[in-house]
């Protein structure tokens, strides 16, 4: 496992090529299927969302909006 910050693709792809035996990044069934690689879930992690309110409460799933960001590029560079 390499200890440096690389994009989740460059990562999935050293380890298809043998150039890493692990790496902890995001990778989608059809890149999975394209490297014949495994992979599985390690955990999932708690998000915290800001309120204008004072209600700590917790929120469902349900009753929450996404904000989406139009900047695809940036994402896509680490995450495709």
């Amino acid at each position: 496992m390499d200890a440096c910050v690389a994009p989740s693709h460059a990562q999935a792809a050293r380890v298809a090529d043998g150039g890493l035996d692990l790496a902890v990044c995001w990778v989608g069934t059809g890149d999975l299927e394209r490297l014949g690689l495994v992979a599985g879930l390690i955990g999932a992690d708690r998000r915290y969302a800001v309120a204008t309110g004072d209600d700590t409460g917790e929120v469902s799933a349900r009753g929450t909006a996404v904000l989406i960001d139009a900047d695809t590029t940036s994402w896509s560079s680490w995450n495709v």
